[in-house]
């Protein structure tokens, strides 16, 4: 009887679309935070970031299964990752001041 070596790793397709799709929501985020104007926007946005650290502390699995399907389809997280970190300057646009934030960001990194 052939299976996965353990019921927490995750298959191939399901780790392949958790890598996607968090990466892809993380820099949706990350646009958001950087383009709205509003102080309640922001501060709402600031909230949702809370609550997603707040859930990560209080259910540890996440973090795990989150780990696990980045460590078992490594090549599409990475790719994924260069294709977002291209692409992003190109979904700003000609908002100079979030392309300076981005710059300024990759210099202090």
């Amino acid at each position: 009887m052939q299976g996965r070596a353990s019921p927490d790793v995750p298959g191939i397709a399901a780790a392949t679309v958790f890598a996607i799709a968090s990466q892809i929501i993380g820099a949706a985020f990350l646009y958001l935070i950087l383009k709205v104007d509003g102080g309640w926007q922001v501060v709402g946005l600031l909230a949702l970031l809370g609550l997603g650290f707040y859930l990560l502390e209080r259910l540890p699995w996440i973090a795990d299964y989150a780990l696990a399907s980045f460590a078992r389809v490594p090549l599409v997280a990475m790719i994924t990752a260069a294709v977002i970190v291209l692409a992003f300057p190109f979904f700003v646009g000609s908002n100079t001041y979030i392309l300076h934030l981005l710059i300024v960001a990759e210099l202090y990194a």
